[in-house]
């Protein structure tokens, strides 16, 4: 049995026995606060298309917000220092080339990002972090999709993915954002969440 951390047990003892977190704008509100800078795993397995759909329900659009320019290196491949302006400073290491972001990024001007449309693929991933092995429901290993919480756009996404996993019923979401299995018996037993 996994550890909660402090913030998944603050989580746990504020909205425990809610059985429909999905539909509490105070857990949300409070998800943003607790788990900002968390990687939340999605109930999606991490695959190409899972990536394109879940990127492209971000709603961003290089706004001020800036939230996801805090790093200090952003890695680059040959594609995206061809793609960058030529003022771009790219820098070289044992580990490749890359944007040295230490004293903030070159390209993020009044808290938007100048380069928005030819950005680095990094940056165009964020906040997909790299994917975590996992076990399906039916016990076949996957690489479970992992997003960054930063803003509130990007809860915005978690919270409909979040939502799409419940519908059918036989998920439950948890104070710490993850979801359990709960069998049709325990769905009209009153008990679940004993008061």
């Amino acid at each position: 049995m996994a550890e909660f951390t402090f913030q998944e047990q603050q989580m746990m003892a504020r909205f425990y026995g809610n059985r429909d977190l999905i539909n509490d704008e105070g857990f949300w509100g409070s998800c943003l606060l607790l788990y900002q800078d968390k990687n939340v795993l999605l109930p999606i397995a991490d695959n190409p298309s899972a990536r394109r759909r879940v990127a492209s329900m971000l709603d961003c659009n290089g706004t001020n917000c800036s939230l996801c320019c805090n790093y200090k290196r952003v890695s680059l491949s040959e594609s995206d220092v061809a793609r960058l302006p030529e003022k771009a400073v790219v820098s070289t290491d044992e580990r490749g080339l890359y944007l040295d972001c230490s004293n903030g990024c070159q390209f993020l001007k009044d808290g938007k990002c100048s380069i928005y449309d030819v950005r680095p693929d990094t940056c165009y991933d964020f906040p997909i972090q790299p994917p975590r092995e996992a076990i399906s429901l039916d016990g076949k290993r996957l690489q479970q999709m992992q997003y960054r919480l930063k803003c509130p756009a990007g809860l915005k996404v978690i919270r409909q993915l979040m939502t799409e996993a419940v519908a059918g019923g036989k998920l439950m979401l948890l104070p710490d954002l993850s979801l359990i299995t709960i069998e049709e018996e325990q769905v009209e037993n009153d008990n679940l969440f004993p008061a």
